[in-house]
């Protein structure tokens, strides 16, 4: 069974989309569903995945 959660930190901090400012963010989801989140906001904000826990 895979978590409710992951952890996703990237290279550098960004503004999220609740508008704090930091480099990692927990996010509910299936593994592909926040992976593919977290590809996205690397892309758009220029840095990139270091770890999903």
């Amino acid at each position: 069974m895979e978590p409710p959660f992951y952890i996703i930190r990237w290279s550098g901090s960004f503004r999220q989309e609740d508008g704090i400012v930091s480099n990692m963010l927990c996010r509910l989801g299936t593994k592909k569903e926040v992976e593919r989140y977290a590809e996205e906001m690397a892309e758009k904000n220029n840095v990139t995945v270091e770890a999903i826990v």
